[in-house]
């Protein structure tokens, strides 16, 4: 008995885990080929220096629990890889322009994002652009951001951008010590928005 109940158990997590992997797809599908194939398209040929280059998305699956786009750059009648046209910084855009427009397109999202490391291989530029959206994802649409960083400079900066500005926001740090018994997880600063400190500061 305790056999059948653990093989009915697996079926159904098989199943769910069959139709849920389903569902990614389709919504992977719908998004990628869908309404916004022509703007990812156009952000694609904007990011090719070269004026000659087209690209084209021509397909999207879930492949290993993982999303996959199928899309390449066009010169005259050749097509090339799209990796082979594109830097890894300007392909790590792409990526999470892709990913932050599924998920703030999503109507009945969590308003919750978890980046892990998200500015690999960007410059300067980029990153202090990639830091607005943050920005705008916090006070406009009161999206609660969690993310992990390498670099102490990106930290510093998404420190200053992501500070509380409206009421009810807060900001934790958080930094990894390395030390001779191992590393440890130390609280770097924790701040609510308090606008009586702000009018103190001023006066």
């Amino acid at each position: 008995a305790a056999h059948k109940r653990l093989d009915a158990f697996v079926e159904t997590a098989e199943e769910v885990r069959r139709r849920l992997s389903s569902g990614i797809n389709d919504v992977i599908q719908e998004f990628v080929m869908g309404r916004t194939k022509d703007a990812f398209e156009d952000l694609f040929r904007r990011l090719a220096k070269n004026p000659f280059f087209q690209v084209t998305v021509s397909g999207a699956r879930v492949k290993r629990h993982k999303p996959e786009v199928d899309w390449c750059a066009i010169y005259g009648e050749r097509e090339f890889p799209g990796e082979a046209v594109f830097s890894q910084g300007e392909l790590n855009c792409c990526a999470i322009a892709f990913f932050l427009a599924l998920a703030t397109s999503h109507p009945e999202g969590l308003h919750f994002l978890l980046l892990d490391d998200p500015v690999q291989n960007m410059d300067e530029l980029h990153i202090e652009e990639f830091g607005n959206v943050l920005k705008f994802l916090k006070d406009i649409l009161g999206w609660q951001i969690v993310v992990g960083l390498h670099d102490q400079s990106v930290y510093q900066f998404l420190k200053r951008q992501l500070h509380p500005s409206t009421q009810g926001q807060s900001l934790i740090g958080y930094v990894f010590d390395q030390g001779d018994d191992g590393s440890r997880i130390l609280k770097d600063m924790s701040t609510r928005f308090d606008p009586a400190s702000l009018i103190a500061e001023v006066a």
